[in-house]
């Protein structure tokens, strides 16, 4: 056989080259190992992760903000005043109505009373909260005080029911024969002003989180 360094004759099955002393039957050089395929982590549906066909939460408080000032043009509170056992004089205020006077000129328990009619200033206070805290989301996305002023909007028409009688003066000597009743439409803003006090905290905090990697919840783990 040859040396193939070399070229030189050497004796069969030699395992080293006399003439150049290089080895003959090296073992080729090793192969860097190749690096394993970076592991994923999928999300399953309907995880945290929002999915890409859900209603946008800043989309549900417009809509909600919208609803909240509609509903003032619902029934708000009912006065009913007993003029004798069998008749009684019935008044159903909206929440417009009760914030600024609006068709007081046709209310009997007012024409009764010989009072002039008067705004509910806080009522008229919730409303305003309720403006305000719309034009910042539509206009300035500012959804941190749109919750305060939301939540500002509630707390006035709790203390508007509980004032109610005190505010228009019902605790007279006749206080027996007025009954006040909340109605549903009154309730319905309450609860929608506190559900966007709740939903704009919600997406103050998601703004300030941070972002989520692409690939749909996606992990690779550092190569080493």
């Amino acid at each position: 056989m040859f040396c193939k360094y070399c070229g030189t004759q050497i004796p069969d099955n030699s395992a080293v080259c006399s003439s150049c002393g290089k080895q003959l039957n090296a073992p080729p050089p090793a192969q860097p190992a190749a690096a394993p395929p970076p592991r994923t982590f999928s999300t399953p549906a309907g995880s945290g992760v929002q999915a890409a066909n859900s209603v946008p939460v800043s989309k549900i408080i417009r809509i909600s903000m919208i609803a909240v000032l509609l509903v003032f043009f619902l029934p708000f509170m009912t006065v009913s005043c007993s003029k004798t056992e069998t008749s009684a004089l019935t008044e159903t205020y909206s929440g417009i109505e009760l914030a600024t006077t609006i068709g007081s000129g046709d209310d009997e328990l007012v024409k009764e009373s010989n009072k002039s009619a008067k705004p509910n200033y806080i009522v008229l206070a919730s409303l305003v909260c309720g403006i305000a805290a719309a034009a910042l989301v539509f206009i300035k996305n500012d959804y941190k005080k749109a919750a305060v002023l939301s939540a500002a909007g509630a707390a006035a028409l709790v203390i508007a029911r509980i004032t109610f009688r005190a505010y228009y003066d019902l605790n007279g000597e006749y206080k027996e024969l007025i009954d006040v009743e909340m109605r549903f439409g009154m309730i319905l803003a309450i609860v929608l002003f506190l559900m966007n006090a709740v939903l704009c905290l919600s997406e103050t905090a998601s703004a300030k989180a941070p972002p989520v990697a692409p690939g749909h919840g996606s992990f690779s783990p550092p190569t080493s």
